[in-house]
């Protein structure tokens, strides 16, 4: 019986940290700050891997990172730097 509370604690607290990271990964987003909230997404799908809402907010913002930086590679072509 000892086993069993221990392995429930164990998934309770995966599904805790999952959750945690998943909403700092929204908050981070929010800021556009797309590559830290992407790490957050990761993590969360470290604890819970079969998240669709994380793996889909990973993948959006991955594309949003992609976007920055085509946008950054055009803008400097006339002369615009980053801040």
């Amino acid at each position: 019986e000892h086993a069993h509370l221990l392995a429930f604690q164990v998934v309770q607290a995966a599904e805790h940290r999952a959750r945690a990271f998943y909403n700092m990964g929204n908050a981070l987003f929010r800021l556009d700050r797309y590559a830290e909230a992407a790490d957050a997404f990761k993590r969360a799908l470290r604890a819970e891997p079969a998240d669709p809402k994380a793996r889909w907010n990973l993948e959006l913002a991955q594309r949003k990172l992609k976007e920055k930086d085509w946008l950054w590679k055009h803008w400097s072509m006339y002369g615009c730097k980053r801040s």
